[in-house]
Order: structure tokens, then sequence, then C-alpha cells
């Protein structure tokens, strides 16, 4: 069974009601103290991907903002350790998926709140020995462009227009071993035309090989790739 199978394996049965009720109260707490935008669905995603490859030692998350994805990732990973590095700008930028009328806006005159801060981030994922995080500030380009080594689990959620997905997913192709899971968020552009996340996994990957859940996260095996 490959990765793409063993995740989607988990995901299932993680996913009754029952089941699912049980994480509302942990993705609770994080949300309420975490600013972002993950939802439930997201602690399934992650809570299922770390049950189902036990091998995930090391991560690399492209798109931070306030920390809850890798809050998320540390609290289903109690008792094991991660090596987390996270990337984001860090900046009051605007980012290129956002929409054309609010270009030239802040984070707060755009309606997304604060801008993603770095200390603000550290200080809500708190890391607790045995894990490791490290954040770095950098546009992903730059970072991709000198970063080396090797990742298990790769998680693209920064800019949600085409050419920036397919080029994140192409860039880390270098930081892969055949047994590396990539995922990202926000596959159906939800009425944003400018989006693209869902033509450039479909683009990246080999055909009927990457998954999605609820529309939403997609997912596959680095070693299925183009």
């Amino acid at each position: 069974m490959n990765i793409t199978d063993k995740v989607t394996q988990a995901l299932d049965a993680n996913s009754p009601e029952d089941k699912l009720q049980l994480m509302t109260a942990p993705w609770g707490a994080i949300a309420s103290r975490v600013p972002g935008w993950s939802r439930v669905i997201h602690y399934l995603f992650f809570k299922s991907v770390f049950q189902a490859m036990p091998e995930i030692k090391t991560v690399l998350i492209l798109g931070v903002y306030m920390g809850r994805d890798i809050t998320i990732m540390l609290d289903v990973c109690a008792g094991r350790a991660l090596q987390v590095v996270g990337v984001d700008r860090f900046a009051d930028q605007p980012c290129d998926d956002w929409a054309p009328e609010k270009k030239g806006q802040t984070w707060a005159e755009s309606g997304f709140g604060d801008a993603p801060d770095i200390k603000k981030a550290l200080d809500n994922i708190n890391p607790q020995e045995p894990h490791q995080v490290k954040l770095i500030q950098s546009d992903s380009a730059v970072f991709l462009a000198n970063v080396t080594g090797q990742f298990d689990f790769i998680y693209i959620d920064t800019s949600h227009d085409y050419d920036t997905v397919k080029r994140e997913i192409e860039a880390v192709r270098k930081l892969c071993h055949p047994g590396t899971l990539l995922a990202g968020d926000d596959f159906i552009n939800e009425g944003k035309e400018w989006w693209g996340v869902d033509r450039a996994v479909g683009d990246s990957f080999k055909p009927q090989t990457a998954s999605v859940l609820g529309q939403m996260i997609w997912y596959g095996a680095a070693a299925d790739l183009k």
C-alpha cells in the first residue's frame, strides 16, 4: 500500500461522527488561542497523517501565519519527537492570491486580521521537548532556492495562485525522498477565479494519484510527481 492510500485509510477510520467529536475539544482549544483559518478537518487530516506514517520525523511547512497548523501537528504527536521547519514572510505584505482590489492594502485593511508575526507565531506554538521548531522569515522562493536536505512531510499553504503553488511543488522535489508525503490547503478556489491550487496539483502529479479531503486539503506521494 502506498503512502497516499495509507493516509486515506487512516482518514476513513477517523472520520465517523463519534471519532470526529473527540477531536472537537482539542481543536477548539487551539483555535481559541491561535489565530488562523484551519478547521477541525485540518486536525483530522494531521492526526490521520501522523497515525498512518509513524516514520515522519521531519516536517517542512510553507506558510505559517500565526502557527495554528504547527500547533495542531505537535498536539497530535504528543510524546513523539518532531523536527519542524516553518517558513513565512512574516510581514505585512499582500499575497499573490489576494483579490486584485486588495493588492495594495495591509492585512488589516483587507479583512485578514493581524499580519503574520514570527515572535507571536513562536509564542503561540510554544514547542516543548522533544519537539524542535525552527521558524524562518523568508519568501518561499528564496528559501527553496537555498535549502538542502530532505523532509518526510511537506505542507504547502502560502499563496494559492497557480504559479506559486506549481513553482513550490516543483521546488520541493529536491527535498523529497521516495517516502515523502506532500500536502496543502485550499484545493477548491471557492469562487476566487484568480486561485489555482486544483490546477497546479493536477499538473504536478501523475493522473489519479493525488487525493483531496473535503474539497480542501490535497495530498499525494512525492514519488507520484510527474
